[in-house]
């Protein structure tokens, strides 16, 4: 379970830098389609994520 919890809060933290990323991408006034690929990568990572802890 540990290796597990392991990878888990290795994909939550590139997430949060996505969301980093995403805010400067926003505050850069960067084009929409670049923002909107940006945020599908995020919450494909996501629901990865969510499969994982519920199995």
């Amino acid at each position: 379970m540990r290796a597990d919890r392991e990878v888990q809060l290795r994909k939550l933290k590139t997430v949060r830098g996505q969301i980093d990323g995403l805010i400067k991408m926003v505050e850069d006034d960067r084009y929409c389609l670049d923002i909107s690929n940006q945020l599908m990568a995020s919450i494909s990572i996501l629901k990865n994520i969510n499969k994982d802890v519920l199995t």
